[in-house]
């Protein structure tokens, strides 16, 4: 869940287990033999998560993620410049493969 809301939420395991017992009762979640939990057929029948996508499904989307995230970081470069420094030399890296890869 942290990965899937980019870290708005750290859940416990005080929340998430209710939660995973509550989405199984209603059909969204099967818990098999071994613990773990996968969607039912009825939810892949849906669309799958209820909670969206685990990520773009192909490079218009995963453009579409990247220039949102863009925005996003350049709102963070005024609001949180701090934040922003000590990310620089990931960003500079980051930068550098995006520009290798549409060369």
């Amino acid at each position: 869940m942290e990965h899937v809301t980019r870290g708005v939420w750290r859940p416990s395991p005080g929340s998430v287990y209710p939660l995973l017992e509550e989405m199984a009762t209603e059909g969204v979640l099967r818990r098999n033999q071994d613990g773990r939990y996968v969607l039912t057929e009825a939810a892949r029948a849906q669309g799958g998560w209820p909670f969206g996508g685990f990520g773009p499904r192909n490079a218009q989307e995963a453009a579409r993620e990247i220039s949102g995230l863009v925005a996003y970081l350049e709102d963070l470069r005024t609001a949180q410049a701090k934040e922003f420094e000590a990310a620089r030399p990931m960003l500079k890296n980051t930068a550098q493969r995006l520009d290798n890869l549409v060369a």
